[in-house]
């Protein structure tokens, strides 16, 4: 699998979640990139367009997926099955954030080859521990960007048939045809 540097894939229909989560990492002082997809449909696009140009010079393996059980089009589970079923992306850890705090669906999506399940937290406080968490379990081990990087906000969107909250991108190293904001934050 080749990994070009750290990014974090969150596959999440709630663009409130989505905003709290990479608010969390920027108050946690984590740089890291995220492409942010709105459903599961748009999550296995995306993963796919990864899959098929691993030695393209595309976008890079994410580290580390953060998914939603509870999405449109496909859901969590639906993106585990998938995931499964793909040798080469079952090696990249999923970590499962629902509102659901069910041990049904914890033992579920376990069986399904998640490596950790995390009930959303309900304070924008937590969303910064969460973030830590996620960082020293996940990402702290990865090489990342440099000590003094500088980041500005940013976010891209590649073309698509889907809305965007971002800027769209299109260019002949633009594999992925769905949906993802990538946001760095520093």
């Amino acid at each position: 699998m080749a990994k070009t540097s750290t990014m974090v894939l969150v596959a999440d229909d709630s663009e409130d979640d989505i905003f709290l989560l990479q608010r969390g990492f920027e108050k946690a002082g984590i740089l890291v990139p995220m492409a942010c997809v709105r459903d599961g449909e748009e999550a296995l696009s995306w993963l796919e367009a990864v899959h098929a140009n691993e030695d393209c010079g595309g976008s890079p393996w994410p580290t580390v997926i953060l998914l939603d059980l509870k999405m449109p089009k496909v859901d969590g589970y639906g993106v585990l099955r998938w995931l499964q079923s793909r040798p080469l992306l079952r090696a990249v850890p999923v970590v499962v954030l629902s509102s659901s705090d069910l041990e049904t669906d914890q033992t579920r999506v376990k069986a399904l080859g998640a490596r950790e399940y995390y009930v959303k937290p309900t304070d924008f406080r937590e969303y910064e521990t969460l973030a830590r968490k996620i960082h020293e379990r996940w990402l702290k081990s990865v090489d990342g960007p440099a000590e003094n990087a500088e980041y500005k906000p940013v976010a891209i969107s590649v073309a698509s048939p889907h809305k965007s909250l971002g800027q769209e991108v299109t260019g002949p190293n633009t594999p992925f045809q769905g949906s993802a904001n990538v946001v760095m934050f520093g």
